[in-house]
């Protein structure tokens, strides 16, 4: 049987797994772009509220980006060595997060914090 890991890597794969992740990335630009569109037409003064909404936003989406290309790398390691099931639940050894047995998650710290 022909597992996932062994197939073969083509550009089309690739491109499969970086298009909607272009598109999740382009999302809130658009968004902003979109809102500032539809409030320009109202005045100044919501325009510039939407300015300062517009900048917590992006600032904010920027900031917590980390949380999914952390999860991907994370998910991708696993799923390169094998490990599917650890890849989807993320509680391989190398991917445990430190603070998921206080939610109930994995069960010990990963390495670095023992």
């Amino acid at each position: 049987m022909t597992t996932e890991v062994d197939r073969p890597i083509t550009a089309g794969r690739i491109l499969g797994l970086a298009l909607p992740a272009l598109g999740v990335l382009a999302a809130p630009p658009l968004y902003l772009l979109l809102d500032t569109a539809v409030i320009g037409r109202l005045g100044a003064v919501e325009l510039a509220a939407l300015a300062a909404g517009a900048t917590v936003f992006s600032m904010l989406t920027a900031q917590l980006t980390f949380l999914a290309y952390g999860t991907t790398a994370r998910a991708s390691r696993a799923f390169g060595r094998g490990d599917v099931r650890g890849a989807v639940s993320g509680c391989s050894p190398p991917t445990r997060t430190w603070p998921a047995p206080r939610r109930g998650g994995c069960a010990s710290p990963p390495r670095a914090f023992r």
